[in-house]
């Protein structure tokens, strides 16, 4: 038993001893410094240094930076925050530039379209031009031809009036036509192109003219068509009467008077000698009253007062 106890204490003393050895040896303290091991730790801690000095100038450069970053931030954030409005204009200013650019992109695009919409609407323009000359040069082929006469007078008095008849007929013959006419005057016949609807018309710009009948009429193919003016001089002299004759187109539902033919005849306005002097009398007597009249009262009156009596002649 005691034997026993012997051995336990021992092994205990053992553990123990063992124990203090190991902290010991942990510690360092056990360590033998050498002159090598004692500089490779000077040169290790001179190198710790300069890369704790190294670490803190690389953090004092990055907190720097940081600092400048979120300077920078904050002011952008501080003007887009303007107004309480935080990103607004720069949405506005975004916009404003896609739409800046998008108009750069479209301008020719635009331009281009534009021309080519006006070329096609001047060749639409042409085409339908083309086409509606095209109808009325079609129309004016497919014209019959009719017999046309009327009297010209060869002279009028200034004081009367003349009639001036027109006929038209599509299937008479010109004697027989000029046989019809009873107004007086040179009777002038001729072959013209001729529509369903005609019209004539009588003008000058020295006679007064009224209209008998209407100027546009329908034309028949068996019966005359007629038309009649009055005609009276204005003044003297020998003056032109002009007949225009026009036929009347239908093209896309529009009427449209086309001449056929003009008819210039020169009609000489007799006056007499007695006509000619009431005339002067009629077209200056402003003047005459002062240069005539005025001096025959003058005198009338200076001669009434000359025959009155001298009552104020002295008596012997």
């Amino acid at each position: 038993m005691k034997t026993r106890m012997k051995i336990i204490g021992v092994v205990i003393k053992a553990i123990i001893t063992l124990s203090i050895l190991t902290l010991f040896l942990s510690s360092g303290c056990g360590k033998v410094e050498t002159p090598q091991s004692k500089n490779s730790s000077n040169d290790n801690e001179v190198q710790a240094q300069k890369t704790n000095e190294g670490n803190g100038q690389q953090l004092i450069k990055d907190e720097g930076k940081i600092k400048a970053e979120g300077k920078q931030k904050s002011e952008i954030k501080s003007s887009n925050q303007k107004d309480g409005k935080p990103s607004k204009n720069i949405e506005l200013k975004k916009q404003e530039l896609r739409l800046l650019r998008l108009k750069k992109e479209e301008e020719p695009k635009a331009e281009l379209k534009s021309l080519k919409r006006k070329a096609t609407e001047k060749a639409q323009s042409d085409s339908k031009q083309e086409d509606y000359l095209s109808k009325i040069d079609k129309i004016l082929e497919e014209l019959d031809f009719g017999n046309i006469v009327f009297n010209v007078p060869s002279t009028i008095n200034i004081k009367n009036t003349a009639v001036i008849q027109l006929l038209l007929g599509m299937e008479v013959p010109l004697n027989e036509l000029k046989q019809n006419v009873v107004a007086e005057g040179e009777i002038v016949g001729a072959s013209i192109q001729v529509s369903n609807r005609m019209q004539a018309r009588l003008s000058g710009p020295n006679f007064s003219i009224t209209t008998i009948t209407p100027e546009e009429q329908a034309v028949s193919r068996k019966n005359i068509t007629e038309w009649k003016w009055e005609i009276k001089p204005i003044t003297s002299g020998r003056h032109y009467l002009h007949l225009t004759l026009s036929v009347v187109l239908i093209v896309e539902g529009t009427s449209s008077p086309r001449v056929i033919r003009t008819f210039d005849k020169l009609i000489a306005i007799e006056i007499t000698w007695y006509q000619r002097t009431g005339l002067f009398f009629q077209n200056n007597w402003h003047w005459l009253w002062t240069a005539l009249l005025v001096p025959i009262g003058g005198w009338l009156w200076k001669k009434k007062k000359g025959s009155k009596p001298k009552d104020n002649l002295p008596t012997n």
